[in-house]
């Protein structure tokens, strides 16, 4: 996203709009999948030689659940962007491209989950848990560390 400096003075200026995602490259990541456009609303100033940038961004994405492996949709919302920019007396605009990115893949859920209830995948079959009933036996190795139960100390 490139914001022109011209349109920006010492006041608080606003801009908000939609923008395609295809410049945030966040398709690469194969657990997410972009479902709308940007949603961003941004306070700036031009103080001096900084450009102060605060806002609020908002994208409908799809995440894969940590647990069972489906992708589920969510809105993924940034209410603190912040960022103060150091211009130089020849600059005519600035590209936030990267820091817009940056804030998005840093606002990402680490371990996603599609629901609280979320039962996840059977680890003998793989089955999902939350779809259908899993026929493995659940005694059988149930828990890594169940052998250990059977130490005489």
């Amino acid at each position: 996203m490139i914001i022109k400096l011209f349109n920006i003075s010492e006041d608080e200026s606003t801009i908000r709009g939609m923008c395609n995602c295809d410049n945030y490259d966040l398709n690469d990541f194969s657990f997410l999948q972009v479902e709308s456009d940007l949603k961003y609303e941004f306070n700036i100033c031009n103080i001096s030689e900084n450009l102060i940038i605060k806002g609020n961004l908002s994208l409908d994405i799809k995440l894969q659940c940590s647990r069972c492996i489906e992708f589920f949709s969510t809105s993924l919302q940034v209410s603190d962007f912040f960022r103060n920019l150091l211009l130089t007396k020849d600059q005519f605009e600035v590209d936030i491209t990267d820091e817009i990115k940056e804030e998005l893949v840093l606002n990402i859920n680490s371990f996603p989950v599609c629901m609280d209830e979320c039962k996840g995948i059977c680890s003998s079959c793989g089955i999902n848990l939350n779809k259908s009933f899993c026929h493995c036996d659940s005694n059988k190795n149930s828990d890594t560390w169940s052998i250990l139960d059977n130490l005489d100390l």
